[in-house]
């Protein structure tokens, strides 16, 4: 068998795989629409967020997919968990609600284990609007984070927020420049999807687009649904799916 993913790059590479998609929060079921939703169908979507940002529950999850330098994909495959806990505290000389969260998983490739833990920190303020993220290798700033409207309709879409990611809280290396927007596309007769685009644009290298997508309901209700991943890394190009149960 052609060793596609090496040892080494694949123990480098995983945790911080790991890390970039869960602190986006992506991840979750799926399910298939009944009833177109009605154009006229209000959902709480300030709320739902808000609410959704300050679940503290630990949130199980699978990880399945292919990674491969060239020639024949490898399979992945694995899971964990993410537990996280707020507190108060401060961002950028402000008052903020700090929510950690801890992923703990084991992914496995070419019979090879990698035990992962990584944590990140999220910033909201007092009404849960994203003030700014930290981990190991990123400390991101958000601007213009009072984009979301109280209630959406189908059809509806704006930008949620724009953020600006450096290597470390010193911001002495700006990495690049993101900004993420929302739209609500019809489901089912009381729910809605909710898909969050994150569109990334490094000072070096190509420009990236990840949707997350969520399903809302009209009583306010926020969960993840199952996302697909695709990334670049350490000479390894990922295509994974992450679903939390």
């Amino acid at each position: 068998m052609t060793i596609i993913v090496s040892t080494h790059a694949w123990r480098y590479a995983a945790p911080v795989l790991v890390a970039l998609a869960l602190v986006a929060c992506g991840g979750g079921g799926s399910d298939t629409p009944v009833e177109t939703t009605a154009a006229s169908t209000s959902f709480p979507l300030a709320a739902a967020l808000a609410s959704y940002a300050k679940d503290t529950r630990t949130a199980p999850f699978t990880v399945s997919g292919t990674g491969a330098a060239s020639g024949p994909a490898v399979a992945i495959s694995g899971g964990g968990n993410i537990s996280s806990s707020i507190s108060a505290g401060t961002f950028e000389g402000v008052a903020a609600q700090v929510k950690t969260l801890t992923t703990t998983a084991t992914l496995t490739a070419q019979g090879t284990s990698t035990p992962i833990a990584t944590t990140s920190v999220v910033f909201y303020d007092a009404n849960y609007l994203a003030l700014g993220t930290s981990s190991a290798s990123s400390y991101c700033v958000s601007s213009g984070s009072g984009g979301l409207p109280t209630s959406a309709k189908i059809g509806d879409t704006g930008v949620w927020y724009s953020s600006t990611c450096y290597s470390n809280s010193s911001k002495s290396v700006r990495t690049l420049t993101a900004t993420s927007s929302y739209s609500i596309e019809p489901l089912t007769a009381t729910t809605a999807l909710l898909r969050v685009t994150q569109k990334s644009t490094p000072l070096t290298g190509v420009a990236s687009s990840l949707d997350l997508t969520y399903t809302i309901s009209t009583a306010g209700a926020l969960s993840p649904r199952e996302t697909p991943f695709t990334i670049a890394f350490a000479g390894i190009t990922f295509s994974l799916v992450f679903k939390f149960s």
